[in-house]
């Protein structure tokens, strides 16, 4: 009861700062509302946001598709460390990411993947990233973040059937700029970032250079082993060199690199984490460590009436996490899993000059290539054979290697039927190859249990057509209206599991369809704009986990789901020093089909999991001149993510809960510092929950109030 108290004071409080922002913000308009005989206000417009989602650069505004871009800068003002809280900035964007950053799932407009590959395509400066354990990277000298929802399949390919987020480093120029920022907070969280551009060779080689290194103690206590359960200790280098050789050529070497160490996996009984968020009793400590390394070279030839691109990526990522997933004290089962993922991706690109004609046209090749090997070892302890899960203590063993391989074909043209009416076209043809060889096997002291080893070798191969239609009508510079459809489809896999019936050995792919309209409109002379979409994807072959007699779990392609709904963002700059963003998504995802013949049970009008209803973001930030050569930053922040459930039974449920976050700060000509909050009000929350067999739910709490300061220096 005081707890509830104390937060409904908070709340009111927050509610009080942002009334008075607003005020200060009312006062500003009225004082700086332009008029025709004084300033035009040109000085405070809307900066226009030029994105490469659509593989070519183009005004925000002007692309006929539901986009959200969150800007370098933008990051910067919010304090944004990971993909995670750009989907807080985003509407119809839900990231939970838990047990490790292993496990990050991603869904769009109700559509995701807690369970093989994703369903959300993820890229970096033009490469792919096939895994989604590899999304929840550090976010540091951004360009920007791009947010495509809806089916992107004609462009991007298989696992692009909820959308896309595009995320565009900064690259060096003829501007030579360094930057250096630390921060510390509650936690024992510590950070170091710095970053240096600079030309080589003035306006024919430039380099970039960037680091950051983020350490904390842990948000939750394992009071069973007396020690931190999710310490972190994390270091991110990237470096780019830019070469330009003449004004129609430029090639960009990159390469990165990630060493992750940290706790993971602070699970316990869903009630406990509730009551008790800040601890877990678990017999065992688990851990989450990855070691990552990327390259990619990018070319690109303005040749007479063609535009060439290539883009080359390499990628090897290797994670090792283990944890308690009982989430208990007792000795019940540890899992371990080991990955090794190596992955070469090559994108050729042809397409017309960028400049204005009838006919645009976009046509590729693109292939990829890669190598799995994954170990998993879950060991029963004492407690499980007292519980029936074993006969004896044993570990339960997985071995397998998976090779995937594909190219593609594809192809857009952009057609203006009129001055004000534009058709888009396009269409891909998408060739996977799978192969998986597997060994399983039950081990008693490291010796294989008489009559538990199985084997499967498989593979499969999947064709794919992908076509997308669009119809975008703009009658002025301030306004386009425009309708869309476009089919996406996530491929098709392997049941890598326990001794697997032969009828379960693998998978097909799931297919969506999506059919968007909408709205986007800039006003008030350039300092307001306004974007709104309808939807409805429908969703077949659907890929769910159901319950089986011998095994446990498996895939398998025995869902049909809807999803409809809207999403607008906002964006007003009212006065000079003075920005609002706001964003509201509104989604029904259900299954229409869903039937687990084990449990019996039909799940057919039942929501799908991990699809908030309703999702809203708002932030009002102020900067104002205070002396000669400092400004007075403020930012607050209010968040808030709707209810959904975590299970396709609709048994465990996530109430709808409330973020706010505050930011101040004094900058100065080359320098700042901030002091900022994060989730002010400790609002509780579970980032994940899960029923785990014989125990009931099991969940993971959420991130509970952060501070610190943060101080920059610029030259």
């Amino acid at each position: 009861m005081q707890a509830a108290k104390m937060k409904r004071v908070a709340l009111r409080g927050a509610t009080l700062l942002l009334a008075a922002q607003m005020l200060g913000l009312g006062s500003a308009i009225a004082d700086e509302t332009p008029t025709s005989g004084r300033e035009t206000g040109e000085i405070y417009q809307l900066e226009a946001v030029t994105v490469t989602a659509e593989k070519r650069p183009a005004a925000l505004q002007d692309v006929p598709a539901s986009i959200s871009a969150v800007t370098g800068d933008q990051i910067d003002d919010a304090g944004i460390q990971s993909i995670t809280e750009i989907a807080n900035q985003v509407p119809n964007l839900h990231i939970s990411t838990w047990g490790g950053r292993r496990n990050s799932h991603v869904f769009m407009r109700g559509v995701g993947a807690t369970y093989g590959e994703p369903a959300v395509g993820f890229y970096v400066d033009g490469v792919g990233y096939t895994s989604d354990g590899m999304f929840d990277m550090e976010l540091f000298d951004v360009e920007r973040v791009e947010v495509l929802r809806g089916p992107q399949g004609t462009l991007y390919g298989r696992n692009a059937l909820a959308g896309v987020i595009n995320i565009v480093t900064r690259q060096p120029t003829n501007v030579t700029e360094a930057r250096v920022s630390a921060g510390a907070g509650n936690f024992g969280q510590r950070e170091l970032k710095g970053s240096v551009r600079t030309p080589l060779v003035e306006d024919k080689l430039f380099l970039g250079l960037s680091a950051s290194a983020t350490k904390r103690d842990g948000y939750v206590d394992n009071t069973h082993l007396g020690e931190k359960a999710d310490d972190r200790d994390d270091q991110s280098l990237r470096a780019n060199l830019r070469w330009t050789p003449t004004a129609n050529f430029d090639a960009t070497l990159s390469l990165d690199a990630e060493r992750f160490r940290g706790g993971a996996y602070p699970l316990g009984p869903l009630q406990e984490i509730r009551d008790h968020p800040d601890r877990v009793r678990n017999d065992f400590a688990g851990h989450d460590n990855r070691d990552a390394f990327g390259s990619s070279l990018s070319l690109n030839w303005n040749a007479p009436g063609v535009r060439v691109t290539s883009i080359t990526g390499w990628r090897d990522w290797e994670n090792d996490g283990v944890g308690d997933t009982d989430g208990s004290p007792l000795d019940i089962v540890q899992e371990n899993t080991q990955e090794d993922r190596k992955q070469l991706t090559q994108e050729l690109r042809l397409a017309s000059p960028e400049t204005e004609s009838v006919l645009r046209w976009m046509a590729g090749l693109y292939y990829y290539q890669e190598d799995t090997g994954i170990v998993t070892r879950s060991r029963f302890g004492s407690d499980a054979v007292a519980m029936g899960f074993v006969p004896a203590p044993m570990d339960s063993v997985l071995d397998a290697d998976k090779d995937d391989q594909g190219y593609a074909l594809f192809g857009q043209l952009d057609y203006r039927i009129t001055d004000h009416v534009t058709l888009t076209a396009g269409l891909r043809r998408d060739h996977d190859k799978r192969r998986v060889r597997m060994h399983t096997r039950m081990e008693m002291g490291g010796t294989p249990v008489p009559g538990s080893e199985g084997d499967l070798n498989d593979r499969r191969v999947f064709k794919e057509w992908l076509p997308k239609i669009a119809l975008a009508y703009k009658p002025d510079a301030n306004i386009l209206w425009y309708a869309n459809a476009a089919k996406g489809y996530r491929a098709g896999g392997f049941n890598t599991l326990m001794n697997v019936d032969p009828a379960d050995a693998n998978f097909d792919p799931e297919h969506s369809i999506n059919y968007e309209a909408g709205l986007k409109w800039s006003g008030w002379q350039k300092r307001l704009s306004f974007n709104l979409a309808l939807f409805r994807v429908n969703l077949t072959d659907q890929q769910v986990i159901q319950l089986t007699p011998s095994i446990g779990s498996v895939v398998r392609n025995a869902g049909e789901s809807h999803s409809q709904g809207l999403e607008a963002e906002l964006v007003l700059r009212p006065a000079p020093g003075w920005d609002v963003n706001a964003g509201y998504s509104y989604t029904d995802a259900r299954f229409d089909k869903y039937r687990d013949d084990v449990r019996g049970a039909d799940y057919a009008g039942n929501r799908v999991p991990l699809v908030p209803r309703q999702m809203f973001n708002l932030a009002v930030q102020n900067r104002r001149p205070i002396g000669d050569s400092a400004v007075l930053f403020s930012r607050l922040e209010l968040q808030r993510i709707g209810d959904f459930h975590w299970d396709t039974a609709n048994a465990l449920k996530q109430g709808a809960y409330n973020l706010v976050n505050l930011r101040l700060g004094v900058e100065g000509d080359n320098w700042e510092a901030y002091l900022w909050g994060k989730n002010l009000l400790d609002e509780g929350y579970a980032e994940f929950a899960y029923d785990f067999p014989g125990l009931g739910p099991r969940a993971q709490a959420g991130r509970p109030r952060t501070f610190g300061v943060t101080v920059s220096a610029r030259f």
